[in-house]
């Protein structure tokens, strides 16, 4: 990398971002702990989205202390929706190590957030960076794709020495700035400017020293040599509501998707066959067919980021049945509720059926 090429970003770029970048409110303060919430709940997630998030977990847990002291249902209410609850639990028990082991004190370098559950590299150079302005570049998909048409490179993003190469240039370059600026310039510039499709060239403020637009390849880069595969599902479970308009209702312990938090009981099959799927629900919570009052059945397409999911919700009212003889979790009604955390498809359903 020529010297003359490693000043052009903090000259061109920061500047269009002190002018133009967005005003979010996590970029309004240095108080590590508001700048942690915003960077896990901003993982996998649209600002847009991430926005009523952000605002209602600091209006429940104001201080790092209520969140620690917090129940995982708690936490999980609040995040219901947001999907990727890993997040939500590594949220929670690293507010719980922070307070417990480090009295409340976060840490101000790179290498110690790590040590923090759920913060990897990305999120650690990013924590440290805006609240310590520690001078470690904060390397995100924004800023792998928007370096590789810079320097017109073509190896694959998602190899780990591509993003150690690119981690030891920009580390460089952003000795020569301020970090808290030059990271937000930098991940702001590729997720305003240097998007994935239809990026703003005739705009952009580096396209002059920009190789692949000098070669007419930025359609071309960046580069992945592995592509996501998607895995197709379906979630089969049952809307058992009783004569007092409770539903039956099971927390999911297994690993996997929506560990720890509480849906209608359920199976997950690589098969599509309802009738099946009706059967292995009815054997798994030993159910008596004939004494099920069928409803109806509704049926949605949910989509993870691995995963396509084919979900079918069987509707029956139980009038006779002990309730405790049955492999539920509990049975909740509407105000009970809305103190769980459910994964959003459920949420969906629970308003449709007018139980929410």
């Amino acid at each position: 990398m020529k010297n003359k090429e490693i000043p052009a970003f903090n000259r061109l770029v920061i500047p269009w971002y002190n002018a133009q970048g967005r005003d979010l409110p996590w970029r309004q303060t240095r108080d590590p702990y508001a700048i942690w919430l915003s960077e896990i709940i901003l993982q996998q997630t649209r600002v847009q989205q991430g926005m009523a998030y952000y605002y209602a977990f600091l209006e429940k847990f104001p201080k790092v202390q209520d969140l620690a002291r917090a129940s995982e249902d708690d936490v999980f209410r609040v995040w219901q929706g947001l999907g990727y609850y890993s997040r939500a639990r590594n949220l929670h028990k690293a507010a719980k190590l922070i307070v417990d082991q480090w009295n409340g004190v976060f840490p101000n370098d790179f290498s110690s957030w790590l040590q923090v559950p759920g913060v990897g590299p990305y999120t650690a150079a990013a924590i440290s960076s805006f609240a310590y302005d520690f001078p470690k570049a904060a390397i995100d998909g924004n800023v792998l794709r928007w370096l590789s048409r810079y320097l017109g490179s073509r190896a694959p993003i998602d190899a780990v020495k591509t993003r150690n190469d690119f981690q030891v240039i920009l580390d460089e370059w952003i000795q020569s700035a301020s970090p808290h600026t030059f990271n937000q310039a930098s991940m702001e510039f590729g997720a305003m400017l240097c998007t994935p499709k239809n990026p703003q060239c005739n705009t952009c403020p580096l396209s002059q020293n920009c190789v692949a637009f000098a070669q007419g390849s930025v359609a071309e880069i960046p580069i992945k040599a592995n592509k996501t595969k998607v895995k197709s599902q379906s979630v089969f479970a049952l809307f058992i509501e009783n004569n007092a308009q409770q539903w039956a209702v099971i927390k999911r312990n297994e690993t996997g998707i929506w560990s720890g938090l509480y849906t209608l009981p359920l199976i997950i099959q690589d098969h599509y066959n309802t009738e099946l799927g009706w059967l292995e629900l009815v054997q798994k919570f030993d159910l008596d067919p004939s004494r099920l009052a069928f409803q109806d059945e509704w049926k949605a397409t949910h989509m993870l980021t691995h995963r396509k999911l084919q979900v079918h919700i069987f509707s029956i009212l139980m009038e006779d049945m002990e309730l405790n003889t049955h492999k539920f979790e509990k049975w909740i009604n509407a105000n009970e509720a809305e103190n769980l955390g459910f994964p959003k498809i459920f949420v969906d359903f629970l308003k449709h059926k007018g139980r929410l």
